[in-house]
């Protein structure tokens, strides 16, 4: 069982290195989206599984729990970017909430793990995009903001 779990984290680590080079090729925002997904989900198997072994301290499923957290709010980051594009400013707003309300939730388990600055640095960057976006929904687009929950899932 502790090697399904070591399996589950590399899957997820590989997922993290073709995000990164999917961000930095500039990729479709949907695509990007789908790479952090599935990203998400592979750490999140990889809890489930560690969560089991008594051997392992707590630091691991913090560890894990805070990059599932964080990949799933990227994801939905570059999902506002996609709705953006098309025109979408009310999905794009609900996107937004929602990336920054998983980022917090990342940031309140990395708290002492060596990259909670980043995700405190990134919860700035997205907290800051989400309040121009809601700002000129209110005065420009003036579309509905759809709850979360009725927003298409992303596929990972």
């Amino acid at each position: 069982a502790l090697l399904e779990g070591i399996s589950k984290v590399m899957l997820a680590q590989a997922q993290e290195v073709v995000f990164a080079k999917a961000t930095a090729k500039s990729m479709k925002p949907e695509l990007v989206a789908k790479i952090c997904k599935s990203a998400s989900e592979l750490y999140g198997e990889a809890i489930a599984v560690v969560v089991r072994q008594k051997e392992l301290d707590g630091q691991w499923t913090m560890h894990l729990r805070a990059k599932c957290d964080y990949y799933a709010s990227e994801a939905e980051y570059r999902m506002s970017i996609h709705h953006e594009e098309k025109g979408e400013w009310g999905r794009c707003v609900a996107r937004l909430r929602e990336a920054v309300r998983v980022a917090h939730g990342a940031a309140g388990v990395a708290n002492g793990l060596p990259f909670a600055s980043n995700i405190a640095e990134y919860i700035a960057k997205v907290a800051g995009v989400l309040k121009k976006a809601e700002h000129d929904n209110q005065l420009i687009y003036t579309e509905t903001v759809p709850s979360t929950s009725s927003l298409d899932i992303i596929s990972g």
